[in-house]
């Protein structure tokens, strides 16, 4: 009996070992998974994945870009400004300075000192590159300058431009207004351009959006949900829309549905990453989400990522943002290091204990 029980304690405390040993592997992992549940999860693994390889998606758009320069270097006139377009709107939101140099030829372009309605043209695009780039009392000006007998029925294309640049430039002015007679006026003004884009914008998903942001700020964001859902059922999970995406993220959160405000705004972050441009405000406030949620290394990288991006665009709102949210995550990462360096430690004390235990355990047998 003595025998058997001096071969069974030693067995015993292994087990227990091991266990325990186990046990602490386990609790390690799991405090770093945050608290999201499984399908977000999963989401966030895939959006890590886009932002790894954020340098193939601007490959792929300075690919399109560089085989419309190839094109535009053998035509001539109306066509070669054409292509010129559609570079500027590749440009616009991904490098401002390449936007502003193609803006620049078609502005000198002979077409244009001819022909009032690409004149006008020039001056809402300049207005956009200033927006992107901060420069908002500029980008006021030039869209001031546009002739008022150019914004109608004969000119559908540019009036829905001109209208939709306002409408966001007032919404700039709003959000970093701090008096309140001043934000009054530029609610104001936006809600005029706004219902100037529902009263000509085409039946849609175009005017569906539009009506949409209309109703959160009107404190009706069931309403916002019930006209985008339709069309967000329809998007492909390869390639969602990222307006659609961002105005559901402002529904929801509206209504303090955090889980589907997060599963909107990972779409809205993946559509921005998967399109190429580097002006975007989905990702940056997805960084600030996970790491409320406890997930700060993930935080730290979509904030890198996003302060990268908004460099190389000259964004400077963007910058601002990212500028003020990454500190707060900076110190949070920090700190996690320092924790994780700390319980690096406790865990190897730990470790080489039990090693000892189960060593004099294996020596005793």
């Amino acid at each position: 009996d003595n025998g058997n029980k001096t071969w069974i304690i030693p067995e015993k405390n292994m087990k227990y070992g091991l266990c325990i040993l186990g046990w602490m592997l386990c609790l390690c992992l799991y405090a770093q998974k945050g608290s999201f549940d499984q399908e977000t999860e999963g989401a966030l693994r895939q959006l890590d994945s886009l932002v790894a390889q954020k340098a193939s998606f601007h490959a792929a758009r300075n690919e399109k870009i560089d085989r419309l320069k190839q094109q535009a270097a053998t035509a001539a006139g109306q066509n070669r400004l054409t292509i010129y377009k559609e570079i500027l709107a590749l440009y616009t939101h991904y490098q401002t300075d390449s936007a502003q140099v193609y803006l620049d030829r078609i502005s000198r372009s002979p077409e244009t000192a001819g022909d009032a309605e690409l004149q006008a043209f020039c001056h809402v695009a300049q207005a956009e590159i200033y927006s992107v780039t901060a420069l908002y009392g500029e980008a006021m000006r030039e869209l001031k300058l546009v002739d008022a007998a150019l914004i109608g029925d004969e000119h559908a294309a540019l009036r829905l431009y001109y209208y939709r640049i306002w409408r966001t430039l007032c919404g700039w002015f709003l959000t970093y207004s701090k008096s309140a007679p001043v934000r009054q006026h530029w609610m104001q003004r936006l809600e005029c351009y706004r219902d100037s884009l529902i009263g000509i914008d085409s039946p849609g998903e175009s005017l569906c959006i539009v009506e949409a942001d209309k109703a959160i700020s009107h404190g009706q964001p069931e309403r916002a949900v019930e006209l985008l859902l339709p069309y967000a059922r329809q998007m492909s999970p390869d390639m969602p829309d990222p307006y659609i995406s961002f105005t559901l993220y402002d529904a929801y959160k509206a209504m303090s549905q955090e889980a589907q405000a997060c599963k909107y705004l990972i779409l809205a972050a993946k559509a921005d990453l998967l399109r190429g441009i580097t002006e975007y405000q989905a990702l940056p406030l997805l960084a600030q989400c996970v790491s409320e949620h406890g997930q700060v290394e993930r935080a730290y990288n979509y904030m890198i990522c996003a302060m990268e991006d908004a460099g190389f665009c000259k964004a400077g709102l963007r910058s601002l943002e990212v500028s003020n949210a990454f500190p707060i995550i900076d110190r949070q990462y920090k700190q996690l290091e320092r924790e994780q360096r700390r319980s690096e430690r406790v865990f190897l004390y730990v470790l080489g204990a039990l090693l000892l235990v189960l060593s004099a355990g294996l020596l005793y047998l």
